[in-house]
């Protein structure tokens, strides 16, 4: 009997699933690796890409690699002109992020074109205080009146 019992335990945990190892549970960008630029510190417009890479990867919930167009600097602000690519410099699949509706409706501009406000914070690094993913409208309109930026950095008229 006691043989019996031992080889139905032992056939029992062969057959039974093993515990597989569980995914972290925070979101997929944290999951898999930054890609937080190492840059001179005397660099702006590398560590102000290092900055918005961080935010924009957030926001898509997936590691991007921001390809600059417009870096513009007036004193401690900075504005960005940018489009979002993954690591591999190819497009990112808007369908997995949360934009995918806009996308699907045609509601994402220039392929997620992003234009984005930034300031310098402690330690000389770049904060991103707002952005907008592809926006169909001037979204960036009242960030000066918010955020105390030069509005003529943005490409607005002086108030």
């Amino acid at each position: 009997m006691r043989a019996l019992l031992v080889a139905f335990c032992l056939g029992l945990a062969a057959c039974s699933e093993r515990e597989q190892p569980q995914p972290p549970t925070t979101g997929a960008y944290e999951q898999t690796a930054s890609y937080a630029l190492a840059c001179a510190t005397t660099d702006e417009r590398c560590m102000a890409r290092s900055a918005l890479n961080d935010a924009i990867g957030r926001a898509l919930n997936q590691p991007v690699n921001m390809n600059l167009e417009t870096f513009e600097r007036s004193g401690d602000f900075a504005w960005v002109v940018a489009h979002p690519r993954l690591g591999d410099g190819t497009a990112v699949d808007w369908t997995i992020t949360p934009y995918a509706a806009q996308a699907r409706e045609g509601a994402l501009d220039a392929d997620g074109v992003t234009y984005a406000l930034l300031i310098k914070r402690e330690n000389n690094r770049w904060s991103v205080l707002e952005f907008a993913i592809g926006p169909t409208d001037v979204a960036w309109l009242d960030w000066p009146e918010r955020h105390g930026a030069p509005p003529e950095l943005m490409g607005l008229p002086p108030t």
